[in-house]
Protein backbone atom coordinates (compact mmCIF):
# COMPACT_ATOMS: atom_id res chain seq x y z
CA UNK A 1 0.00 0.00 0.00
CA UNK A 2 2.85 2.32 0.84
CA UNK A 3 4.66 1.41 -2.37
CA UNK A 4 1.47 2.08 -4.36
CA UNK A 5 1.23 5.58 -2.83
CA UNK A 6 4.77 6.45 -3.90
CA UNK A 7 4.05 5.19 -7.41
CA UNK A 8 0.89 7.30 -7.57
CA UNK A 9 2.75 10.46 -6.54
CA UNK A 10 5.45 9.73 -9.15
CA UNK A 11 2.87 9.38 -11.92
CA UNK A 12 1.18 12.62 -10.90
CA UNK A 13 4.52 14.42 -10.88
CA UNK A 14 5.38 13.13 -14.36
CA UNK A 15 2.01 14.17 -15.74
CA UNK A 16 2.30 17.60 -14.15
CA UNK A 17 5.80 18.13 -15.56
CA UNK A 18 4.62 16.99 -18.98
CA UNK A 19 1.73 19.43 -18.89
CA UNK A 20 3.96 22.31 -17.81
CA UNK A 21 6.49 21.44 -20.51
CA UNK A 22 3.75 21.37 -23.16
CA UNK A 23 2.33 24.69 -21.93
CA UNK A 24 5.80 26.29 -21.96
CA UNK A 25 6.42 25.07 -25.51
CA UNK A 26 3.14 26.55 -26.73
CA UNK A 27 4.17 29.95 -25.34
CA UNK A 28 7.68 29.81 -26.76
CA UNK A 29 6.46 28.70 -30.18
CA UNK A 30 4.36 31.89 -30.47
CA UNK A 31 7.37 34.08 -29.60
CA UNK A 32 9.61 32.31 -32.11
CA UNK A 33 6.89 32.46 -34.75
CA UNK A 34 6.47 36.20 -34.20
CA UNK A 35 10.22 36.83 -34.40
CA UNK A 36 10.73 34.87 -37.64
CA UNK A 37 7.54 36.27 -39.17
CA UNK A 38 8.82 39.79 -38.55
CA UNK A 39 11.80 38.95 -40.80
CA UNK A 40 9.72 38.03 -43.83
CA UNK A 41 8.74 40.17 -46.76
CA UNK A 42 5.07 40.65 -47.53
CA UNK A 43 5.21 38.19 -50.43
CA UNK A 44 6.99 35.59 -48.32
CA UNK A 45 4.38 35.97 -45.59
CA UNK A 46 1.51 35.55 -48.04
CA UNK A 47 3.10 32.43 -49.51
CA UNK A 48 4.06 30.80 -46.20
CA UNK A 49 2.91 32.04 -42.79
CA UNK A 50 4.35 29.18 -40.74
CA UNK A 51 7.94 28.29 -41.56
CA UNK A 52 11.21 30.23 -41.38
CA UNK A 53 12.02 32.97 -43.89
CA UNK A 54 13.73 31.54 -46.98
CA UNK A 55 17.41 32.12 -47.59
CA UNK A 56 20.31 32.85 -45.28
CA UNK A 57 19.70 34.90 -42.07
CA UNK A 58 21.60 37.92 -43.45
CA UNK A 59 19.18 37.96 -46.39
CA UNK A 60 16.07 38.11 -44.21
CA UNK A 61 13.96 41.28 -44.09
CA UNK A 62 15.75 42.94 -41.16
CA UNK A 63 14.63 46.24 -42.62
CA UNK A 64 11.15 45.61 -41.23
CA UNK A 65 12.41 46.82 -37.84
CA UNK A 66 13.72 50.05 -39.30
CA UNK A 67 10.45 50.49 -41.19
CA UNK A 68 8.48 49.90 -37.99
CA UNK A 69 10.52 52.52 -36.13
CA UNK A 70 9.89 55.04 -38.92
CA UNK A 71 6.14 54.47 -38.86
CA UNK A 72 5.88 54.13 -35.08
CA UNK A 73 4.42 57.60 -34.52
CA UNK A 74 1.02 59.10 -33.88
CA UNK A 75 -0.67 62.48 -34.11
CA UNK A 76 -3.28 64.25 -32.00
CA UNK A 77 -4.96 67.63 -31.82
CA UNK A 78 -3.74 70.00 -29.11
CA UNK A 79 -5.56 73.37 -28.97
CA UNK A 80 -6.45 73.09 -32.63
CA UNK A 81 -2.86 72.25 -33.63
CA UNK A 82 -1.81 68.89 -35.02
CA UNK A 83 1.05 67.46 -32.94
CA UNK A 84 3.18 64.48 -33.97
CA UNK A 85 4.59 62.20 -31.27
CA UNK A 86 7.63 60.16 -32.31
CA UNK A 87 8.88 56.79 -31.10
CA UNK A 88 11.32 58.46 -28.68
CA UNK A 89 8.54 60.57 -27.13
CA UNK A 90 6.32 57.53 -26.67
CA UNK A 91 9.20 55.60 -25.12
CA UNK A 92 9.67 58.35 -22.53
CA UNK A 93 5.94 58.38 -21.77
CA UNK A 94 5.96 54.60 -21.36
CA UNK A 95 8.87 54.72 -18.91
CA UNK A 96 7.24 57.44 -16.80
CA UNK A 97 3.81 55.82 -16.77
CA UNK A 98 5.10 52.29 -16.18
CA UNK A 99 7.53 53.27 -13.39
CA UNK A 100 5.80 56.01 -11.39
CA UNK A 101 2.39 54.34 -11.17
CA UNK A 102 3.55 50.93 -9.90
CA UNK A 103 6.06 52.53 -7.52
CA UNK A 104 3.32 54.52 -5.81
CA UNK A 105 0.71 51.77 -5.95
CA UNK A 106 2.89 48.94 -4.60
CA UNK A 107 4.43 51.17 -1.92
CA UNK A 108 1.05 52.37 -0.64
CA UNK A 109 -0.29 48.81 -0.69
CA UNK A 110 2.77 47.55 1.20
CA UNK A 111 2.38 50.27 3.82
CA UNK A 112 -1.34 49.68 4.38
CA UNK A 113 -0.87 45.91 4.60
CA UNK A 114 1.95 46.34 7.11
CA UNK A 115 -0.06 48.68 9.33
CA UNK A 116 -3.23 46.58 9.33
CA UNK A 117 -1.37 43.30 9.88
CA UNK A 118 1.05 44.58 12.54
CA UNK A 119 -1.36 46.71 14.55
CA UNK A 120 -4.66 44.80 14.79
CA UNK A 121 -7.69 46.71 15.92
CA UNK A 122 -11.08 47.93 14.79
CA UNK A 123 -9.63 50.30 12.21
CA UNK A 124 -7.41 47.57 10.75
CA UNK A 125 -10.32 45.13 10.60
CA UNK A 126 -12.47 47.79 8.92
CA UNK A 127 -9.80 48.49 6.27
CA UNK A 128 -9.39 44.76 5.61
CA UNK A 129 -13.19 44.35 5.27
CA UNK A 130 -13.42 47.31 2.88
CA UNK A 131 -10.75 45.75 0.70
CA UNK A 132 -12.64 42.45 0.55
CA UNK A 133 -15.98 44.10 -0.20
CA UNK A 134 -14.57 46.29 -2.98
CA UNK A 135 -12.85 43.27 -4.53
CA UNK A 136 -15.99 41.13 -4.45
CA UNK A 137 -18.60 43.75 -5.39
CA UNK A 138 -18.11 45.06 -8.94
CA UNK A 139 -18.31 48.83 -9.35
CA UNK A 140 -19.46 49.69 -12.87
CA UNK A 141 -20.58 52.86 -14.60
CA UNK A 142 -18.21 55.17 -12.70
CA UNK A 143 -16.16 56.32 -15.69
CA UNK A 144 -18.26 59.44 -16.60
CA UNK A 145 -18.27 60.72 -13.03
CA UNK A 146 -14.56 59.98 -12.63
CA UNK A 147 -13.83 61.95 -15.80
CA UNK A 148 -15.73 64.94 -14.42
CA UNK A 149 -13.94 64.78 -11.06
CA UNK A 150 -10.44 64.59 -12.54
CA UNK A 151 -11.26 67.31 -15.06
CA UNK A 152 -12.48 69.70 -12.34
CA UNK A 153 -9.39 68.91 -10.28
CA UNK A 154 -7.28 69.82 -13.35
CA UNK A 155 -5.69 66.39 -13.32
CA UNK A 156 -7.12 65.14 -16.60
CA UNK A 157 -4.45 64.60 -19.27
CA UNK A 158 -1.63 65.34 -16.80
CA UNK A 159 0.90 63.20 -14.99
CA UNK A 160 -0.89 64.21 -11.81
CA UNK A 161 -3.64 61.80 -12.80
CA UNK A 162 -1.13 58.93 -12.75
CA UNK A 163 0.04 59.91 -9.26
CA UNK A 164 -3.41 60.39 -7.73
CA UNK A 165 -5.02 57.36 -9.38
CA UNK A 166 -2.16 55.14 -8.18
CA UNK A 167 -2.72 56.01 -4.51
CA UNK A 168 -4.80 52.99 -3.63
CA UNK A 169 -4.36 49.65 -1.89
CA UNK A 170 -7.46 47.69 -2.83
CA UNK A 171 -6.67 44.48 -4.66
CA UNK A 172 -4.92 41.14 -4.55
CA UNK A 173 -1.53 42.72 -3.79
CA UNK A 174 -2.87 43.92 -0.45
CA UNK A 175 -3.92 40.38 0.49
CA UNK A 176 -0.52 39.00 -0.54
CA UNK A 177 1.37 41.50 1.61
CA UNK A 178 -1.11 41.14 4.48
CA UNK A 179 -0.83 37.35 4.56
CA UNK A 180 2.96 37.53 4.54
CA UNK A 181 3.16 40.11 7.32
CA UNK A 182 1.00 37.86 9.51
CA UNK A 183 3.59 35.08 9.15
CA UNK A 184 6.60 37.17 10.22
CA UNK A 185 7.70 36.21 13.70
CA UNK A 186 6.89 38.85 16.31
CA UNK A 187 10.23 38.12 17.94
CA UNK A 188 11.94 40.08 15.17
CA UNK A 189 10.15 43.30 16.10
CA UNK A 190 10.53 42.66 19.82
CA UNK A 191 14.28 41.99 19.52
CA UNK A 192 14.80 45.14 17.48
CA UNK A 193 12.82 47.28 19.95
CA UNK A 194 14.84 45.86 22.87
CA UNK A 195 17.95 47.09 21.07
CA UNK A 196 16.40 50.58 20.90
CA UNK A 197 14.80 50.59 17.44
CA UNK A 198 11.56 52.51 16.99
CA UNK A 199 8.54 51.51 14.94
CA UNK A 200 9.75 53.36 11.83
CA UNK A 201 13.21 51.78 12.08
CA UNK A 202 11.70 48.32 12.47
CA UNK A 203 9.49 48.89 9.45
CA UNK A 204 12.19 50.22 7.12
CA UNK A 205 15.30 48.35 8.27
CA UNK A 206 13.92 45.03 9.53
CA UNK A 207 10.62 44.26 7.80
CA UNK A 208 11.06 45.92 4.42
CA UNK A 209 14.27 44.02 3.51
CA UNK A 210 12.42 40.77 4.23
CA UNK A 211 9.71 41.70 1.74
CA UNK A 212 12.02 43.22 -0.88
CA UNK A 213 11.83 40.19 -3.18
CA UNK A 214 8.05 40.11 -2.98
CA UNK A 215 7.92 43.88 -3.48
CA UNK A 216 10.09 43.54 -6.57
CA UNK A 217 7.94 40.78 -8.05
CA UNK A 218 4.72 42.75 -7.61
CA UNK A 219 6.39 45.90 -8.93
CA UNK A 220 7.59 44.11 -12.07
CA UNK A 221 4.15 42.60 -12.58
CA UNK A 222 2.54 46.04 -12.35
CA UNK A 223 5.27 47.51 -14.56
CA UNK A 224 4.58 44.98 -17.31
CA UNK A 225 0.83 45.55 -17.02
CA UNK A 226 1.23 49.30 -17.44
CA UNK A 227 3.78 48.92 -20.20
CA UNK A 228 1.16 47.05 -22.25
CA UNK A 229 -1.68 49.39 -21.25
CA UNK A 230 -3.00 51.67 -23.99
CA UNK A 231 -6.59 52.26 -22.89
CA UNK A 232 -5.48 54.65 -20.15
CA UNK A 233 -3.83 56.81 -22.80
CA UNK A 234 -6.94 56.70 -24.96
CA UNK A 235 -9.24 57.83 -22.13
CA UNK A 236 -7.13 59.71 -19.58
CA UNK A 237 -3.88 60.83 -21.21
CA UNK A 238 -4.60 61.51 -24.89
CA UNK A 239 -1.70 63.99 -25.27
CA UNK A 240 0.82 61.57 -23.72
CA UNK A 241 0.65 58.42 -25.84
CA UNK A 242 2.92 55.56 -24.84
CA UNK A 243 4.39 52.77 -26.95
CA UNK A 244 1.40 50.49 -26.35
CA UNK A 245 -0.93 53.20 -27.67
CA UNK A 246 1.42 53.80 -30.59
CA UNK A 247 1.36 50.09 -31.35
CA UNK A 248 -2.43 50.14 -31.21
CA UNK A 249 -2.58 53.01 -33.70
CA UNK A 250 0.16 51.46 -35.79
CA UNK A 251 -1.65 48.13 -36.07
CA UNK A 252 -5.01 49.69 -37.01
CA UNK A 253 -3.78 52.38 -39.41
CA UNK A 254 -4.16 51.17 -43.00
CA UNK A 255 -2.98 54.45 -44.53
CA UNK A 256 0.72 53.69 -43.98
CA UNK A 257 3.15 51.19 -45.40
CA UNK A 258 3.17 49.40 -42.07
CA UNK A 259 -0.23 47.81 -42.56
CA UNK A 260 1.32 44.47 -43.52
CA UNK A 261 1.69 41.81 -40.78
CA UNK A 262 5.52 41.40 -40.91
CA UNK A 263 6.08 45.09 -40.19
CA UNK A 264 3.36 45.17 -37.53
CA UNK A 265 4.83 42.10 -35.81
CA UNK A 266 8.26 43.76 -35.94
CA UNK A 267 6.70 46.64 -34.00
CA UNK A 268 5.39 44.14 -31.43
CA UNK A 269 8.86 42.66 -31.08
CA UNK A 270 10.31 46.15 -30.47
CA UNK A 271 7.68 46.74 -27.79
CA UNK A 272 8.60 43.45 -26.11
CA UNK A 273 12.40 44.01 -26.00
CA UNK A 274 12.50 46.30 -22.90
CA UNK A 275 10.32 43.89 -20.88
CA UNK A 276 12.53 40.97 -21.89
CA UNK A 277 15.68 42.85 -20.87
CA UNK A 278 14.20 43.82 -17.49
CA UNK A 279 13.17 40.23 -16.81
CA UNK A 280 16.60 38.85 -17.69
CA UNK A 281 18.31 41.39 -15.43
CA UNK A 282 16.12 40.96 -12.35
CA UNK A 283 14.93 37.35 -12.55
CA UNK A 284 17.61 36.11 -10.16
CA UNK A 285 17.09 38.98 -7.73
CA UNK A 286 13.34 38.64 -7.24
CA UNK A 287 13.04 34.85 -7.26
CA UNK A 288 14.37 33.03 -4.24
CA UNK A 289 13.88 32.53 -0.56
CA UNK A 290 12.48 35.59 1.14
CA UNK A 291 13.25 35.01 4.79
CA UNK A 292 16.61 33.29 4.52
CA UNK A 293 18.74 34.26 7.46
CA UNK A 294 16.04 36.49 8.98
CA UNK A 295 15.84 34.83 12.36
CA UNK A 296 19.63 34.93 12.67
Amino acid sequence: MKHHGKKHVSVVSVLLCAFLLFYTCTLLIMYFWGFFTSLKTTDQFMQDMIWLPPGAPWNWAWGNYGRALELFSTTFLNNGRLVTVTFTDMLGNSLIYSFVGPLISVTVTWLMAYITATYPGRASKFIYSVNMVVMLVPIVGSLPSALQIYTRLRLYDTWGYVIVSSIGFVGANYLIFYAYFRTIAGELREAAMIDGAGNFTVMTRIIFPLTLNMYGILFLTAFIGRWNDYMTMVIWLPSKPNLAYGMYRFSTNTATGGSWPPVQIAGCMILMIPILIIFLIFKDKVIGRVTIGALK
